[in-house]
Formats: C-alpha cells, sequence, structure tokens
C-alpha cells in the first residue's frame, strides 16, 4: 500500500514548547511517547506519578489507546532539566524511559543503582525509570561518571530487565 489511511492523530502539548523523541507500542496496540516539555499545563494527568513540572524542562511519558485517546501522562523530572529519548515496554505492561538530567533531585527513587547526580554542574548523567502500566514510578536511577552521559535507546527482555546504551 503505497497511501496508507490514517488510524488515528492528535496534537499532544501544553502552553510551551515539547520534543517528542521515543514512540513504542505494546501487545494490545497502546502507544507510549516520551519526550521534553517546559509546559506548566496539560501534560500530566490525575493520579499519575508526577503532575506538576519540576524544572526548567522535564521528561514526560505518555499513554494513549489504540484509538489514539490519552489513557495517562506524567511528568518526570527534578529541579533542572530532563531529555527522554526512548521509552520501551515488557511483557507484563511496564514501561521503561531513559534519556538524560542535570537535575540534582527527582530522578532517583529509594534503593536505586545511582542515587545522585555524578556530574557536575552544567554536566548530564543518564537516567533510566521503570513505570506501571498506570504510570506509577516503580523505579528511577540516574547512570553516569564525573562528565557527560546521555542514553539515548532502552529495550527490555522478556523478565523485564531494561538495557540502555548512549554516550560517555
Amino acid at each position: 500500500v503505497i497511501d496508507p489511511a490514517l488510524i488515528w492523530a492528535t496534537y499532544y502539548g501544553g502552553d510551551n514548547s515539547e520534543n517528542l523523541w521515543g514512540t513504542v507500542t505494546d501487545n494490545t496496540g497502546n502507544v507510549y511517547v516520551t519526550g521534553e516539555t517546559g509546559s506548566i499545563s496539560s501534560i500530566a494527568t490525575t493520579g499519575t506519578y508526577d503532575t506538576a513540572i519540576s524544572g526548567y524542562s522535564d521528561a514526560y511519558l505518555a499513554k494513549f489507546s489504540a484509538a489514539g485517546n490519552i489513557l495517562w501522562a506524567t511528568y518526570y523530572g527534578g529541579d533542572n532539566g530532563e531529555q527522554g529519548y526512548d521509552v520501551a515496554t515488557d511483557g507484563v505492561g511496564n514501561v521503561s524511559i531513559t534519556g538524560k538530567t542535570n537535575s540534582t533531585s527527582g530522578i532517583a527513587t529509594s534503593g536505586a543503582y545511582q542515587t545522585s547526580l555524578a556530574g557536575s554542574s552544567g554536566l548530564d548523567d543518564a537516567f533510566l525509570a521503570k513505570f506501571s502500566f498506570s504510570g506509577a514510578i516503580i523505579w528511577g536511577t540516574y547512570y553516569g561518571g564525573a562528565i557527560d552521559e546521555i542514553s539515548n535507546d532502552v529495550a527490555t527482555d522478556a523478565s523485564g530487565n531494561a538495557y540502555i546504551t548512549g554516550m560517555t
């Protein structure tokens, strides 16, 4: 088919600018997107992990139904800036996002692999966060050293493990 029929399309955003860098579907046709936003409204839905922007920009994660309706959306970020670059789902409906951050708070959860930003002011660490099928955070971690790290791809395996790749 050269010109397939459009099934659905939508605008998604708020009162500032948004970038969308990662998208994936799950086995039931739901669509997940991640990126970066500076908007303070029209991004997050009630009952998700974070309903308010934390820094000058945050990563976001949104879930749309196979019919194109928003099911839930959340901010993910801390006191500075985040960019979500990729998103993956696992076999039980959990969702992982990865990207970069220079925030000193709001990223790592209790017991995380790396609980604090390792880079100095103005430098980025990669992050990896896992959310439930309903938008609740399961865990989040920094990943990086003293200079810049960026994670731009994430994949999951049949056991729900997440794998990231990027640059340092």
